[in-house]
């Protein structure tokens, strides 16, 4: 059942990047891998403590859930948000619309963007056209559920472009009319425990630990 975890009081989350393959290795030594099925995100979170309306809120929003049923929407504070200088500049103002500019096929690792931030808004807000984006940030893409995590450091271009190298290969094909989500970027998620156990305490100190899978292709 769509929707989106409102309570995200989170203490500890535990990210896993699980991209199952296969390795083989020959009388003579010789190894060969490949992937067998596509990455997907695992998270472990554990809640602060929560108060009474707070831990059932989350008690009865992981109930319409099904448990592991259906799935959800979540954003992770400070991680679904850049760590790239891009971040500063969102704090200074302005659009924060952010467009693909080629069309790119499945499987591709690589894509071009465009905003309207120039390298005066850069320097106007303090920030590094050289780091708009670092390694390990996060993003998702208008046309699919998946999320990409960024690769490598990325430098924007004095009109507000630059190009993306991303984790995993696009699952989907991206065109010219899909916008890129680069701050608080969503992961769809589901339970996967068929069992959620709520830890409830007289006096307020409550506490809840989820375990999470994304939903890829959905």
């Amino acid at each position: 059942m769509p929707g989106s975890l409102s309570v995200t009081k989170f203490r500890n989350v535990t990210i896993k990047s699980v991209a199952p393959s296969i390795t083989t290795t020959s009388v003579s030594g010789v190894r060969q891998s490949k992937q067998i099925a596509g990455q997907y995100w695992q998270m472990d979170i554990d809640f602060t403590s929560l108060d009474r309306s707070e831990f059932a809120n989350v008690m009865g929003f992981i109930s319409k859930q099904r448990n592991g049923l259906y799935s959800f929407s979540v954003t992770i504070p400070d991680i679904s948000e850049p760590a790239g200088d891009i971040h500063k500049v969102l704090e200074a103002g302005g659009s924060s619309a952010m467009d693909v500019t080629s069309n790119v096929a499945t499987g591709s690792s690589a894509v071009a963007f465009d905003t309207g931030f120039t390298s005066t808004d850069f320097t106007n807000a303090g920030a590094d056209l050289n780091v708009g984006f670092r390694a390990g940030d996060f993003v998702k893409f208008s046309n699919h559920n998946k999320v990409y995590q960024i690769t490598d450091d990325v430098v924007w271009n004095a009109t507000g472009g630059g190009t993306m190298n991303i984790f995993p290969n696009l699952v989907d094909a991206v065109t010219t009319s899909d916008t890129i989500v680069y701050d608080d970027v969503p992961f769809l998620m589901f339970s996967t425990a068929d069992t959620q156990e709520y830890q409830y305490s007289i006096g307020g100190d409550n506490q809840v630990s989820i375990t999470l899978q994304e939903a890829v292709g959905e």
